[in-house]
């Protein structure tokens, strides 16, 4: 339902990147060192991820095409160490609009655990990785089924400090999963798998 209100997912990143610029250019006077601080202090942290994914779902008959697709995704967890933040993420692949339908709809979602190393001292890059659990959620009325499987993510991002408690980061991922068999009568599908190349903007509070 939220890609109803999300479906021009294109004017959502373009807005998010105006917003990323006029920040940048307002706190262009911070120093690396109080930017860093923020960063790199330690605690709890939550945020939201928007953005676009490519996925491109695969069965044992049928390759589908990649396209992209709205993403959307919640997280939260602790940093114990400045390098290294731990936590969990919950993130779906609006892949067909349900248009408030009970017969249309399809998606996948994930819910992940998620670590990010921050390797370097005076940049604020990272590394994301994730391992999770992941669902195919297809809502049509003949041949709709639902399918569990695992899922995976890694991927780079850069993180810029708008405030003392506000940081906004640009992400770059690669995402695959794999989902159980279904054996039913009205549908029969070996080998679901899937891949994404996402790129997305994520709001962190800490």
């Amino acid at each position: 339902m939220l890609y109803l209100y999300f479906k021009k997912y294109v004017f959502v990143l373009f807005a998010y990147s105006v917003f990323l610029l006029m920040t940048t250019f307002l706190y262009a006077q911070k120093s690396v060192a109080e930017n860093n601080l923020n960063t790199f202090k330690k605690g709890f942290y939550v945020g939201v991820e928007t953005g676009v994914g490519w996925p491109q779902f695969k069965n044992g008959s049928q390759d589908e095409s990649r396209e992209g697709r709205f993403i959307f995704g919640l997280y939260g967890g602790y940093r114990p160490l400045y390098t290294l933040r731990a936590g969990f993420k919950i993130d779906e692949y609006f892949i067909e609009d349900d248009d408030y339908s009970p017969g249309k709809g399809i998606s996948i979602s994930n819910a992940s655990f998620q670590v990010q190393v921050f390797p370097f001292k005076n940049i604020t890059l990272f590394t994301n990785l994730q391992y999770g659990w992941s669902k195919y959620n297809n809502n049509h009325i003949l041949q709709g089924y639902e399918a569990n499987g695992t899922s995976q993510k890694i991927g780079l991002g850069y993180e810029y400090n708008l405030n003392k408690h506000f940081a906004l980061s640009l992400n770059a991922n690669y995402g695959f999963g794999k989902f159980n068999d279904v054996n039913d009568v009205s549908v029969t599908i070996h080998d679901q798998n899937y891949d994404s190349w996402d790129i997305t903007l994520c709001v962190t509070y800490r």
